[in-house]
């Protein structure tokens, strides 16, 4: 992982850098590596739940303004 993220200037955010490099397509790689299927939706739920969703808002700026865009739509009753 630390490969990958070096591999993009040190910015997680920038790792989706093209349609070969997306991390989706990184993760089937992987998974092909041990003759296993990738399932974005729920790997991508485990993953953001292994590493928590506050870790990934404080690594990812981008991510971060679009959750907050997010939760300012939201109107509490």
């Amino acid at each position: 992982m630390e490969n990958i993220i070096s591999s993009c200037g040190g910015n997680i955010e920038d790792i989706n850098n093209s349609k070969e490099t997306a991390p989706s397509k990184r993760m089937i790689k992987f998974f092909d590596n041990y003759d296993e299927t990738f399932d974005k939706v729920f790997y991508g739920y485990s993953i953001i739940e292994e590493i928590g969703l506050d870790r990934v808002i404080e690594q990812c700026p981008r991510f971060s303004q679009w959750i907050q865009k997010i939760e300012s739509l939201v109107t509490i009753k």
